[in-house]
């Protein structure tokens, strides 16, 4: 009591505002609300999202640093799709996850790894980039597209998509790599 420190060890449950934490160890200075959580399961709400962990660090108030661990916004019991990374950082200060060498898993399959992945944690929309699509065709041989989508303002989006085709992608361009040919 005299440094404001908790130390718990079984069955434990920490719930603040609109989260819940459990998980069989926890260490947690509560003037700063920071500390960790042992093989934490996790539950918010507004966002609804929930994953787990090896290992939970609070980080101050709504701000969470996560070890091997999951993440996803489907129905408890029903998680067709996640992220699972090696570090996440989930800030619910400014809504925004992200995740370093980060998987997304859909119907238990990994379908997508990236070093680099931030998503928000409510439902605003994001400018980023969308899954890249990958394709081939006689006429235009293999075909690789990145779409951006942009969030102008909040009654303005679009989404920019470009592509590489590769049976008419020509670099360097002949003229440019011999003048003599004008």
């Amino acid at each position: 009591q005299a440094d404001d420190e908790v130390h718990a060890l079984g069955n434990v449950s920490i719930e603040q505002e609109d989260s819940l934490v459990t998980g069989p160890e926890l260490k947690m200075k509560l003037d700063t609300q920071q500390g960790f959580m042992r093989q934490p399961v996790y539950q918010m709400t507004q966002p609804d999202a929930h994953g787990a962990a090896v290992n939970l660090k609070f980080a101050g108030e709504k701000k969470y640093n996560i070890t091997d661990g999951t993440c996803t916004t489907c129905s408890p019991g029903n998680d067709d799709w996640f992220v699972r990374s090696s570090t996440m950082e989930l800030d619910r200060t400014v809504q925004v996850g992200t995740a370093y060498h980060a998987s997304i898993v859909f119907k238990g399959v990994p379908i997508l790894y990236t070093p680099w992945l931030q998503f928000p944690l409510d439902k605003q929309r994001k400018s980023g980039f969308l899954p890249p699509t990958f394709g081939s065709s006689d006429k235009s041989g293999a075909m690789f597209s990145i779409p951006y989508y942009w969030n102008i303002a909040p009654e303005r989006d679009t989404t920019l998509t470009p592509r590489i085709l590769n049976k008419r992608f020509r670099w360097p361009s002949p003229w440019l790599v011999s003048p003599s040919r004008w």
